[in-house]
């Protein structure tokens, strides 16, 4: 026979191993709902991401100042030693309309975002491939539609200033209804120069920059490196 203080010890001891298999199953649950919540944040993070820097990135490595961390491409009895920073011209890192606006008008601005790049030998040239990711967003007098800009890319000798591969190219995205902000981004494969020594880097530098609106091309005057 139990007496009372035996019966409420033992429905103790029954409420605490009945109810450990509920407490172990709040623990799976709450496992299960963070790594789903991991796994969800971690699918949101990748497609936040633009598809080039994604692949050009993987390919080249990290972005860091001066264009990403580059290859160079080529056997080891002939490779190079170096590639060619990346250089923004003074004033032409961006592209806004109406050019000289206030804050409170401008329609749009065009603008630089990562680089990453690719340097190989051919002879007595090098090439190098270039990677540009960029953006275009709405200003306060802007609305949806697809926006423009000339960006004008070319390797430049630092002894002497002379453009070699120098071209223009047009960029831009198109910014949804509802949205203020769209993307873009090119791949430019054919730039060469004439190979001064193993190492580009210490004779060329690659410069990129908008041209102004109505054509005029960006000024080489003062630069400066590229930076996110």
């Amino acid at each position: 026979m139990i007496d009372k203080t035996d019966n409420v010890e033992l429905k103790t001891k029954w409420r605490v191993f009945n109810d450990r298999p509920i407490a172990q199953r709040c623990l799976a649950g709450l496992l299960l709902l963070c790594s789903s919540a991991n796994a969800a944040l971690a699918e949101s993070d990748d497609a936040a991401k633009p598809p080039f820097v994604v692949q050009m990135l993987q390919k080249l490595g990290p972005h860091e100042e001066g264009g990403g961390e580059p290859k160079e491409a080529g056997s080891k009895d002939n490779a190079l030693q170096g590639c060619p920073e990346v250089i923004v011209d003074g004033g032409a890192a961006d592209l806004r309309s109406p050019a000289g606006a206030e804050a409170s008008s401008l329609r749009y601005e065009i603008a630089l975002g990562r680089t990453a790049r690719e340097c190989a030998r051919a002879g007595d040239q090098f090439s190098v491939k270039l990677g540009v990711n960029g953006s275009v967003m709405l200003g306060p007098a802007g609305q949806a539609g697809a926006y423009y800009g000339n960006l004008r890319i070319a390797l430049r000798r630092k002894k002497d200033e002379q453009l070699f591969s120098s071209k223009t190219l047009k960029v831009g995205a198109a910014v949804g209804a509802g949205s203020a902000r769209g993307e873009y981004s090119i791949l430019v494969d054919d730039l060469t120069a004439p190979l001064v020594s193993a190492n580009p880097n210490d004779d060329y530098e690659i410069i990129i920059g908008f041209a102004p609106e109505g054509g005029a091309q960006a000024s080489p005057g003062k630069k400066r490196r590229k930076s996110e």
